[in-house]
């Protein structure tokens, strides 16, 4: 399959005044790790001496070194995004993320000029690059010694990403929510279609394993009773909110560089819609929901790695099984949409090769590489909702977003109600219009970790009808919030009051996620099936391995 050019364009943007500077501690004594490492950063990016002016304008900035542009924090305002060493590898050594400021105001400031000290940092950085493994080969960058046992692995942007608005293609929600009665004997339950419809998810259960949701938030005491007691029965769920002073984005607003203003909604309600689905398939699961995104579904890789962080310091100890939700998405393709209209190529070209792409990924990925290779923990992601209608037919289904792109994680992508097939293909079973491949644009990634499920659909009236972006079919779930509604002139509005149903149905590949991983974690006891029949597992369109679910 060829991904669809189109859709590796204006994916997301830049937070316009962070840079993260990823560095691995090799002391035996990390006491006073946060002391070294700002002695480490004050002699890097003030080699002349710290007592220098601040920048002021862009003008004066232009003829400074890159190092002017970045601030120097106190020890207090250090921020450090701490990972401990790889599992189950010999002489891995802890890694960190610091999220460090420009000098500037975040006002005066736009994400090329994040790029243009990106863009000078690695032109006089040039001669530590090396690539190994000949052409194609993965890219390395020669660490630079800061402080004796201190190395600076690379330097990147902050992207943002996460669950974001279904008007404009991207990884978040396939269809606005719609309201719809409470159903009858609270939450509604799911069932496997068929005795073999796990054959191939088999492999990765973990029964009994505890649930990890990286998503928006909200408190459980804004939940009415009985709605409340879905969350609350035992064992209860547990909600971890972002902390306020390790903020690096707006985390409550978005930037208006990012969507306008009357093309998002409040989506609070995505991350409990999502536990709300994974407690009706496994109501004796432990579930923790750590707030990574904001209430409009926007987060940066700053926001996701700190929950990844806190998760595995807290709950990955001993034997303890689990596994962790990743309804969200991002790529690490840098921004086509520039304010000046011209290619970031043209502006930019240090950060267009090859090699600088790979080390900009590099901090992605090793944040990741931390959870993937722990031997007790089973990473879930949703592959995306970037596809248009007819990308299916045509085959040009965008490829899976990161983390689900990554190798060793379940990707899933949605299929609409009720599994419609593809005569033109084998009677494999078409997918979501919306949806991504679970496929990823990593050709060595195994395929047995790409799974399809029941996520549901959308409308695709024209602009201005009434139900344009509803759900069909769509997963029951979860949701006291106001519901969206879309204007005459394409405009989203949350005017009235809020969801008096407090349930609702939704449709996206964050909605088929959690079913999947509710299926890798649940008892067998818990296992509802709707035949006994031993029907052969079915693939997809883009040999996705089927789980058949439907929600009664």
């Amino acid at each position: 399959m060829n991904p669809n050019e189109e859709h590796q364009e204006h994916t997301y943007v830049l937070e316009p005044n962070t840079l993260i500077f990823q560095v691995r501690d090799l002391a035996d004594q990390p006491q006073d790790f946060k002391v070294r490492l700002l002695n480490a950063f004050t002699a890097f990016l003030r080699p002349e001496g710290s007592g220098s002016p601040q920048i002021e304008s862009y003008e004066e900035s232009i003829d400074r070194p890159w190092r002017r542009m970045v601030n120097v924090p106190t020890l207090d305002d250090l921020r450090v995004i701490e990972f401990p060493p790889l599992m189950q590898v010999q002489g891995s050594q802890r890694f960190s993320l610091i999220p460090l400021r420009l000098e500037r105001d975040k006002s005066d400031l736009e994400p090329e000029d994040v790029l243009k000290v990106l863009n000078d940092a690695y032109i006089e950085l040039e001669g530590r690059f090396t690539n190994s493994g000949g052409k194609g080969g993965r890219s390395k960058f020669q660490p630079i010694t800061l402080n004796n046992d201190i190395d600076l692995i690379s330097i990147s942007p902050n992207w943002l990403g996460g669950g974001l608005p279904h008007t404009k293609p991207t990884g978040g929600p396939g269809s606005l929510p719609a309201s719809t009665p409470a159903p009858v004997g609270m939450p509604r339950r799911f069932e496997l279609r068929g005795s073999a419809a796990l054959d191939s998810l088999s492999r990765f259960r973990r029964p009994g394993a505890q649930m990890i949701i990286f998503d928006t938030a909200r408190d459980l005491k804004e939940f009415p009773s009985p709605v409340r007691d879905i969350f609350t029965a035992d064992p209860p769920m547990e909600v971890y909110p972002y902390p306020q002073e390790l903020i690096s984005v707006d985390f409550d607003a978005l930037p208006p560089y990012w969507i306008p203003d009357n093309e998002h909604y409040d989506m609070s309600d995505h991350g409990t819609f999502i536990a709300s689905i994974i407690r009706s398939i496994t109501p004796s699961t432990k579930i923790y929901l750590y707030q990574v995104l904001n209430a409009y579904g926007m987060g940066s890789f700053v926001t996701v790695a700190h929950g990844l962080k806190e998760a595995l310091n807290r709950h990955a100890q001993g034997d303890t099984q689990l596994v962790f939700n990743c309804s969200l998405g991002m790529t690490h393709k840098l921004p086509e949409k520039n304010k000046s209209k011209q290619p970031l190529q043209k502006l930019f070209p240090k950060l267009w090769e090859q090699l600088i792409q790979e080390l900009i990924f590099m901090a992605l990925r090793d944040a990741f590489a931390q959870v993937i290779s722990h031997p007790n923990i089973t990473v879930v992601a949703a592959a995306g909702n970037e596809a248009q209608e007819g990308d299916a037919e045509n085959g040009k289904r965008p490829f899976a977003w990161y983390p689900a792109a990554f190798d060793k994680v379940l990707s899933v992508a949605a299929l609409p109600k009720p599994y419609p097939r593809d005569k033109m293909r084998g009677r494999k079973f078409k997918p979501a219009t919306y949806s991504n491949s679970a496929q990823s644009e990593d050709p060595g990634k195994d395929k047995a970790y790409s799974f399809a499920t029941f996520g549901g659909d959308r409308k695709n009236g024209p602009p201005g009808s009434p139900d344009r972006f509803s759900p069909v079919g769509g997963v029951l779930g979860v949701y006291i919030g106001v519901i969206p509604t879309e204007n005459p002139d394409e405009s989203l509005s949350q005017n009235g009051p809020p969801n008096p149903t407090c349930f609702a149905l939704w449709s996206g590949t964050s909605f088929a996620t959690p079913i999947i991983s509710a299926l890798v974690a649940a008892q067998q006891n818990e296992l509802i099936y709707s035949s006994t029949r031993n029907l052969r597992p079915y693939l997809s369109t883009v040999d996705e391995n089927v789980i058949r679910m439907r929600q009664v």
